[in-house]
């Protein structure tokens, strides 16, 4: 047991390492996607801020003084057209110091009407106004991302009379999207990948402890078959004995009638013993099994058949329903109707007042299924995991090897049984068999 829980520690180990390299590579690809975020932000608002701070060299600041006039107003729109053309921009502003447009490339701006673009970029218009060339943050126009640089026009005094206002696309940014679409895709791809490995390494694990269960349990059961053989051995041979003086005492004429009477005991108790060692060495006896096509209705009905006087003697009614599609398939006959018949005497000793068995048949894809249930008083939930142990028993007279032995037959034919008990006492037993030809 102690090395089924360590490989569990391993597992676990292994899981949260997997785990941990998972979520190191998203927070890596996460934050490699900032960086080139901040960095091409960066680098494309000082771009702009050199256009607009060059653009606002070439303009005369006379000129823009006096763009209220109709040819200063065409000249200004001429000139930011070509700073446009020249440097593949979105849009071109020249904007008065009070926030008015005075030149655009947009066809949305009119002259001399307030442009919102000052106050959306508030901190940057500010900056601008006192004489410094800024950049504007990242924003969001129908579907696409743009940003502003802003350069002030300055006269001879060094006084604002204008800003100039440069519009780019932030096209970098729809391959970030890309990319971090990306991330969140290959994210979500690496965490179903690492639930499917934890999965199969659960899986493995339970595979595994079955595995060594079953090796400890053969090994259990190899040490139980010689120290059967050898008690069958050392204690057979004394009751033979005490058999045989038992009946020369009740043949004498010198031994008392009430003696006689008690002595009719012990060739009982004899028996009783030596049906114990029969049923130890039985049970831990290893052959191979001898499998035939079987019908497994056949084979319920046949144990019902030899169970059923006894059942009915002791207040017990069967009742047998069958799936009609209950295929044939490889079983050693013996092994499985003894185990049936163990299931059925395990029933009738937990109602020795009567009651009744339900056993149903069923077969589901490559599996056939036979349930047993009672109207008894059913079993503890703390023995459930017990029941199937040798040795184990609630019973006085009982030696915990009938289910045992159950539990055996099922196991060599690569099955499945499964006990429960229901709220209102009763127990169910549901003995699963694979299909195979």
């Amino acid at each position: 047991m102690s090395r089924l829980k360590f490989r569990g520690r391993q597992w676990l180990l292994l899981a949260l390492f997997l785990l941990f390299v998972v979520a190191l590579f998203n927070i890596a690809g996460w934050f490699l996607y900032r960086r080139a975020a901040s960095y091409l932000d960066d680098q494309l608002g000082e771009k702009l801020e050199a256009i607009a701070a060059t653009a606002a060299l070439s303009l005369s600041p006379d000129l823009v003084e006096s763009a209220q006039e109709p040819g200063a107003a065409f000249l200004l729109g001429d000139a930011i057209r070509s700073i446009q053309r020249e440097n593949e921009l979105e849009t071109v502003h020249l904007f008065a110091p009070e926030g008015r447009t005075l030149a655009s490339t947009s066809r949305f701006s009119d002259y001399l009407a307030e442009d919102p673009a000052p106050s959306l970029d508030h901190e940057a218009w500010v900056l601008a106004i006192s004489g410094l060339a800024s950049s504007s943050v990242l924003y969001q126009v129908d579907g696409f991302y743009l940003k502003s640089g802003y350069a002030p026009v300055k006269d001879l005094d060094g006084e604002v009379v204008g800003v100039v206002a440069t519009e780019a696309s932030a096209g970098y940014f729809d391959v970030l999207e890309q990319f971090k679409k990306s991330m969140i895709a290959l994210g979500g791809l690496s965490f179903l990948f690492l639930a499917a490995v934890g999965l199969l390494f659960f899986k493995l694990n339970v595979s595994l402890a079955r595995a060594e269960m079953a090796v400890m349990r053969a090994d259990a059961l190899a040490t139980l078959g010689r120290m059967a053989a050898h008690m069958a051995h050392e204690i057979r041979n004394p009751l033979g004995i005490i058999r045989g003086a038992v009946q020369r005492l009740q043949s004498s004429r010198s031994v008392a009638e009430k003696d006689r009477e008690l002595l009719g005991f012990l060739p009982e108790e004899v028996d009783r013993l030596d049906q114990i060692v029969t049923r130890y060495l039985r049970f831990a006896r290893v052959e191979p099994l001898r499998p035939t096509m079987e019908d497994p209705a056949a084979l319920v009905n046949e144990v019902l058949s030899m169970a059923r006087r006894e059942l009915a003697d002791g207040g017990i009614t069967v009742n047998l329903s069958t799936s009609p599609a209950v295929p044939k398939t490889l079983l050693d006959a013996q092994r499985i109707k003894q185990a049936l018949l163990n299931l059925l005497l395990n029933a009738a000793q937990a109602m020795p007042e009567g009651g009744r068995i339900d056993v149903r048949i069923t077969a589901e894809k490559r599996w056939i299924h036979i349930t047993v249930s009672d109207t008894g008083r059913g079993i503890p939930r703390g023995d459930l995991k017990m029941i199937f142990e040798p040795f184990f028993t609630t019973k006085e007279r009982g030696s915990g090897l009938g289910l045992a032995l159950v539990a055996k037959v099922v196991e060599e034919h690569h099955g499945r049984i499964k006990a429960s008990s229901g709220p209102e006492n009763g127990a169910t037993f549901i003995l699963s068999l694979p299909v195979r030809s």
